[in-house]
């Protein structure tokens, strides 16, 4: 077992779950998603022992700046990291993703190529996808990544550069249209799995960090489930210095994640 293959379950688990979900034409958040997929990510590195993989979480929900959700950075073979910035949204009933709207510029999209721009970033909408309660996908997905070609099930979690969501939602879909799973997929949705199973994330023209560039100070805290950190006192920040914060690391993203290539134990 790896952390690749606890988050392909993943993605498989919230596949099937939200399917459930809209067969009753109901919808989940996509906070809750993330919450639930942090914690898969924390408790399962806790369980195992994992010591390469570090999450930090920040002490209030804030705004962010770029729009990114998580922060993502991958270790790779030269040991410098690659930066991955995701965006979540998460599948209604019917198979739209209905805060995918056009409104006047700038968009959520163009805020995240912004930081692609300026963080030397990569840049993905995070979908959390199941069966639609309306003309379910039917199509088998056609991308690969470096351990072949995900099932539709393990596109629970489907991640779509922000380039293809900007051109299909400004240029293909009406200003009034909504976004299907159908637009993106099978040409253009990978699932995350990629970017946890494939060395750097599957992208090596990023320029990468240097793990000492990778901001970890206040308001972030390390994520661990063990009962030293349970036992410590929350810190207390003042609406002063979270702008403080803000203003002096734009990039904050409410999670960080990071990953290195270390063995796993």
């Amino acid at each position: 077992m790896s952390l690749c293959n606890e988050v392909t379950n993943f993605s498989e688990r919230v596949y099937h779950y939200l399917s459930r979900v809209f067969s009753y034409r109901l919808r989940l958040a996509e906070v809750g998603i993330t919450d639930i997929f942090i914690f898969e990510v924390a408790d399962y590195c806790n369980n195992h022992g994992l010591i390469n993989v570090k999450m930090y979480g920040t002490t209030w929900k804030i705004e962010t700046k770029y729009g990114n959700d998580i922060d993502l950075f991958i270790q790779r073979a030269d040991g410098k990291y690659n930066r991955f910035a995701l965006q979540a949204k998460s599948m209604f009933y019917n198979g739209a993703y209905r805060d995918l709207k056009l409104r006047r510029a700038p968009n959520q999209w163009d805020k995240l190529l912004d930081h692609e721009a300026d963080f030397n970033s990569k840049s993905f909408y995070l979908f959390y996808n199941g069966t639609p309660n309306f003309r379910p996908i039917r199509t088998a997905p056609t991308r690969t990544d470096c351990i072949g070609t995900p099932t539709i099930q393990q596109l629970g979690l489907g991640i779509v550069e922000t380039r293809i969501v900007k051109r299909i939602r400004e240029t293909v879909l009406t200003p009034h249209g909504q976004a299907y799973m159908r637009h993106f997929f099978p040409d253009h949705m990978d699932s995350i799995r990629k970017l946890f199973c494939c060395e750097g994330g599957g992208y090596s023209d990023l320029k990468g960090y240097d793990y000492k560039d990778i901001y970890r100070g206040a308001p972030y805290k390390l994520i661990q489930i063990s009962q030293q950190e349970l036992d410590r006192d929350e810190e207390i920040i003042s609406e002063q210095e979270e702008e403080v914060y803000l203003k002096e690391h734009p990039d904050i993203a409410p999670l960080r994640l990071i990953i290195d290539n270390k063995a796993e134990n």
